[in-house]
C-alpha cells in the first residue's frame, strides 16, 4: 500500500493482512468441521472435541497474529524479509501442516464410517489438501529459490490465489442446484441438537444425530 507521497501506508497494509488472517482462520475452522462430518453426517461435536478444536484454532490464530506483529515491529526496515521469515512465521507453517494432517485423518475416518459420502469427500479431500499445502510449499520455495526482493510479492500472489481457489471450490461443491447427488446431507436441520436416544432412526435406517454425534477428534465413535 503506497500513499500519494510515495511512502508505504502501513496502517492499510496491516489492516488488510489482519483481515486475511481472520478469514483464513475461520475457513480452516470450517474445513476441519466438515472433515469431521459436522452438518453432513452428524449434528454436533462432543464437548471434548469442541474444546480441542477451539484450542487448536485459537492457537493457530494467535500464532498468525504474533507473526504479523513481529513483521510490523521487530523486523529491520533495511532487510528484505516478510512475516514467514521469522520464528513466529515458522510456527505458523508448522501449525498449518499439523492442521492438514488432522484434516486428512478426520476425512479418512468420516469416509470409513460413511462410505456413501465418498463422492463429496473424495473431491473435498483432494482439493483442500492442495489448499492446505500450498502455503508451506510456497514458503519453502521462496526461502531457497527466489531472490529476496521478489520473495514477498511472489508469496502474496500465490497465497491470495490459493484463497480464491479455496473459496471457489467450496462454492462449487456446496451448490444445492447442481450437487444434491454429490452432497447428500445425512442430517436434517430438525435433528440437530434434539434427540438423545440412540434407537431413533431416520428413513433408510440411518441413526439420528444423537447416535453419531459423540465422536472423538479423529473421527472415531466414542465408546
Amino acid at each position: 500500500m503506497i500513499n500519494m507521497n510515495g511512502e508505504e501506508n502501513k496502517v492499510l497494509k496491516y489492516f488488510g493482512k489482519a483481515l486475511e488472517v481472520l478469514a483464513e482462520t475461520l475457513f480452516i475452522l470450517l474445513l476441519i468441521l466438515l472433515s469431521k462430518g459436522w452438518t453432513v453426517v452428524r449434528g454436533r461435536l462432543s464437548t471434548q472435541g469442541t474444546m480441542i478444536l477451539s484450542a487448536s484454532i485459537t492457537f493457530y490464530f494467535l500464532s498468525q497474529v504474533v507473526a504479523l506483529f513481529w513483521s510490523a515491529y521487530m523486523f529491520d526496515p533495511g532487510e528484505v524479509i516478510y512475516e514467514y521469515e521469522s520464528q513466529p512465521g515458522y510456527v505458523v507453517i508448522a501449525c498449518l501442516t499439523m492442521m492438514w494432517i488432522w484434516f486428512c485423518t478426520c476425512n479418512y475416518h468420516t469416509l470409513t464410517n460413511y462410505p456413501d459420502q465418498n463422492k463429496f469427500y473424495g473431491i473435498f479431500f483432494a482439493a483442500y489438501s492442495i489448499w492446505f499445502l500450498a502455503k508451506p510449499i510456497m514458503v519453502l520455495i521462496a526461502a531457497f529459490q527466489l531472490e529476496d526482493h521478489y520473495r514477498e510479492k511472489a508469496v502474496n500472489v500465490v497465497l491470495n490465489s490459493n484463497l480464491f481457489f479455496g473459496y471457489s471450490v467450496f462454492l462449487i461443491l456446496t451448490r444445492p442446484s447442481t450437487n444434491n447427488k454429490m452432497f447428500p446431507y445425512n442430517v436434517k436441520t430438525s435433528q440437530i441438537g434434539v434427540s438423545e436416544t440412540a434407537d431413533d432412526l431416520v428413513d433408510g435406517g440411518r441413526p439420528k444425530a444423537s447416535s453419531f454425534e459423540r465422536t472423538n477428534m479423529l473421527g472415531h465413535p466414542e465408546h
